[in-house]
């Protein structure tokens, strides 16, 4: 899981990302806050250490955690970063303006 944390560091878009875990889960977001999640989307990845995969969603994280929805992909470690980009792509995409995300 290592590796794919790093490879998700070396994305030129990464300065965009922010990332915070609950226990096996990490959600990357546009939001810089918790708090800002209600515009914002997440890619939420759980890794499934039994079975070595990730099960990878993408939602508001205000509708809840990946257990509360199915997973749209599910894949091993050595295809991750393949898998997870378009997700990535995805959520810059709906991420809403920057104007919409601060207070003026």
């Amino acid at each position: 899981m290592a590796s794919d944390v790093q490879h998700l560091q070396s994305l030129a878009v990464t300065p965009q990302l922010y990332a915070f875990t609950s226990l096996w889960h990490f959600h990357l977001t546009t939001a810089p806050t918790y708090q800002d999640c209600d515009s914002h989307c997440s890619i939420t990845v759980v890794w499934h250490w039994p079975d070595r995969v990730f099960h990878i969603a993408f939602g508001r994280l205000a509708y809840g955690w990946v257990d509360d929805r199915p997973p749209e992909q599910i894949c091993d470690e050595s295809t991750f970063p393949v898998v997870v980009e378009p997700f990535i792509q995805r959520l810059l995409a709906s991420s809403p303006p920057a104007s919409e995300t601060h207070d003026a």
